[in-house]
């Protein structure tokens, strides 16, 4: 088992690389799709070069080739690009445009931090004399008309077909790589994405989006400072601008929460330039001391800030404030669709009562993006407050992914820093759904799918809301450019409780019923990043055995009574060496949505060396008293190494390999007995000597199945 250690520990290091491995089986097994086909392969530099310098090309040349295929200079085409780009074109005759996806060559510990260490399991490229690792993979999102307008996620690699190409050469000759594009797409109103890496960067690239104007914008009069680089409307090349004073309907549902929904209030008043909007606040129940409080705060913000327009053609009269109260249970789609039902705008702004407005003209980018006719819900970046520890900002939303665990806020937590994963915290992209703590969408469209669902009345409904207009043709955004601070559930504190969690997993379940086709499907979210576990990164999906569902076994009567006894007294336990064992178990549930039960924690032997130990896990039936044992496969815990980093250290104490001590099954619930379960661990040490064997079990850690 030693042997294997170092193996284990680096593929653990390095998805990536074991996702590679997988991936090139596959791949070699294709059949290739160009025979008889005529190819014309085209190099570019950058996405602003000329079409003129880049297509020298006549159109009669252009039209014979069955498709051209444009790639970076500073790069090549995996052998089977162009394979992969004809079998595309031939199956999807609509298509005119196709891209895939790319990763690029750099050191290890530029890919895979200084952890790792070069070894001989590493599949390595060699150029030259140098010897490089492929890393950061962009998995791209399918056709994405808003993403592409904010900046040339196409990136190295692009075909685009050479009948069509020809006559678009000669109508537009003078156009960019980057506009022509653009025009490709807008006349055609698709692009097709293929989910493969077909282009490799010679080297790490620290900004591979092609067109980005990157401005730091200033605050505006009144304006508290953001620290934020984002980009500004015409930044998105295929947003009209629009300057119509549309009425806008800020909807804010709110109970029992006057000092919250006052900064809310006044920071929306205080700080937002764009005058043409109404506010309805939805009350399901406010007791009579906190409805004292919000009317007078609705009458204070009246007189001090009637807004009147001089330079409007159609000023405002007065700030507009309706204050609906209606006692009912909460029931967050209701209040959001009694609200919608009261407003005169055409445009529906749903804000959460714990949100702060931080800058000046986010109402009016995000007005202009939800009146595009493609534009279905438009969503805002949000940020947490900062705290003691931090002067950074740390992301709360920048849009939902739907992963095969569910739908998920990406970056989450995570510092407002650079360029994460290819700018989805700067840039506008679309995304399959957004939150409804900041949401706007034109009120015709929001009442062509129906309106919030109101069978979803706590979690869900904002997803449910996008789904069908998504469904419907739209495509939901993320305006990345538009930026408030959202005190997280404030209002009604945060889903913990078991009765909160069962509820989350009963409204899942509900949504998926009610969009089966959507379940495990993100069109914005590749395939290839992480699908059946938490991550707010856009991490590689390979799954390493622990992430697959595990056979438990059941263990015979015999098994069970030759299994080691557990001692309760502590002499006897340090006698015999139990107390070595350090065993925690961080999470144990059972998923309903997905069927499986989850356990995840550590297991550490101090003294041995723990690459040598075989670790099985046991859950015993309470009432039964039946035992199943479940296989451990290795996986890396960093946390769990820094804990006994003294103890690994010292040269007498026996303590190594601990790296690998970390403990995820994933069992399928119905090869499990109904009833209560207590988890425990068997350890052999893989030596024939007395006392080899070792059992813990967890008393206070209990599994309903």
């Amino acid at each position: 088992m030693i042997s294997n250690y170092g193996k284990n520990l680096f593929e653990q290091q390095t998805p990536y690389l074991q996702w590679l491995k997988e991936r090139k089986e596959i791949q070699e097994i294709r059949v290739d799709a160009i025979k008889g086909k005529h190819i014309k392969k085209l190099p570019f530099f950058s996405c602003e070069d000329k079409v003129e310098d880049v297509i020298k090309e006549s159109r009669d040349m252009l039209s014979e080739a069955d498709f051209i295929l444009f790639y970076g200079v500073n790069g090549f085409l995996d052998q089977h690009a162009e394979s992969f780009f004809a079998e595309y074109f031939e199956k999807h005759e609509e298509v005119v445009i196709a891209y895939a996806d790319e990763d690029c060559l750099g050191g290890l510990h530029q890919f895979y931090g200084e952890k790792v260490q070069e070894t001989e399991y590493a599949c390595k490229f060699r150029f030259g004399e140098t010897q490089y690792y492929r890393g950061e993979p962009w998995f791209k999102p399918d056709y994405s008309p808003d993403t592409l307008g904010s900046f040339f996620y196409f990136g190295n690699i692009f075909a685009i077909r050479g009948a069509v190409l020809a006559d678009l050469v000669v109508e537009e000759k003078t156009l960019s790589i980057y506009e022509m594009v653009l025009a490709l797409v807008k006349k055609y109103n698709n692009a097709g994405h293929i989910a493969e890496v077909l282009f490799t960067n010679e080297v790490k690239m620290q900004d591979r989006l092609g067109k980005i104007k990157k401005i730091e914008r200033k605050p505006a009069k009144n304006e508290m400072p953001v620290s934020n680089e984002s980009a500004k409307e015409e930044n998105n090349a295929l947003c009209k601008r629009n300057d119509d004073n549309n009425l806008i309907s800020v909807v804010i549902p709110s109970k029992d929460n006057s000092n919250i929904l006052k900064r809310c209030l006044l920071t929306l008043v205080e700080y937002t330039d764009y005058p043409y909007y109404e506010i309805i606040l939805v009350d399901n129940g406010s007791s009579e001391k906190e409805l004292m409080c919000i009317r007078e705060l609705i009458a204070q913000i009246q007189e001090d800030y009637d807004l009147k327009w001089a330079d409007a053609e159609e000023p405002m009269a007065s700030l507009s404030i309706q204050h609906i109260y209606q006692k009912a249970e909460f029931n967050f789609s209701k209040m959001c669709n009694l609200g919608a039902k009261a407003a005169k705008g055409e445009l529906l702004l749903f804000l959460n009562d714990d949100m702060e407005i931080i800058e000046s003209s986010w109402l009016r980018r995000m007005k202009e993006q939800a009146q595009q006719t493609h534009t279905g819900a438009v969503g805002a970046k949000l940020y947490y407050p900062k705290t003691a520890e931090s002067e950074t900002y740390r992301i709360q939303h920048v849009g939902i992914t739907n992963m095969g665990i569910g739908p998920a806020h990406k970056l989450a937590g995570m510092e407002d820093i650079g360029d994460l994963y290819h700018g989805h915290n700067r840039q506008i992209y679309n995304m399959l759904a957004v939150t409804a703590a900041c949401l706007m969408v034109k009120k015709e469209r929001f009442w062509e799918v129906g309106g919030f669902d109101e069978e979803l009345a706590v979690a869900y409904n904002d997803v449910e809301l996008c789904f069908k207009l998504y469904e419907k043709g739209y495509f939901n955004v993320q305006r990345n450019d538009v930026v408030l601070l959202h005190h997280e559930s404030l209002s009604r504190g945060q889903d913990t409780s078991p009765e909160k969690k069962i509820r989350l997993e009963q409204e899942k379940a509900l949504l998926y019923k009610k969009h089966a086709l959507l379940r495990n499907k993100d069109p914005f979210y590749s395939e290839h990043l992480v699908q059946w576990k938490k991550d707010v990164a856009y991490s590689c999906n390979y799954l390493y055995p622990y992430d697959k569902i595990n056979e438990p076994r059941l263990l015979s009567k015999k098994e069970i009574g030759k299994l080691p006894r557990e001692y309760q007294n502590k002499y006897l336990r340090k006698l015999r060496g139990d107390n070595l064992s350090m065993f925690e178990i961080d999470q144990a549930e059972v998923s309903e949505l997905e069927g499986n039960v989850v356990v995840r924690g550590w297991y550490v032997m101090r003294g041995q060396d723990n690459a040598l130990l075989d670790k099985k896990l046991l859950l015993k039936n309470m009432e039964s008293n039946e035992i199943y044992e479940i296989k451990i496969y290795p996986m890396l815990r960093y946390d769990v190494e820094a804990l006994f980093q003294e103890d690994t250290k010292k040269v007498n104490s026996g303590t190594k390999n601990v790296a690998l001590a970390g403990i995820q099954c994933m069992i399928d619930k119905k090869k499990l007995e109904s009833g209560k379960y207590q988890i425990g661990i068997k350890v052999d040490m893989g030596k024939q000597l007395l006392l080899s064997r070792k059992i813990c079990w967890k008393r206070d850690c209990i599994i309903n199945v």
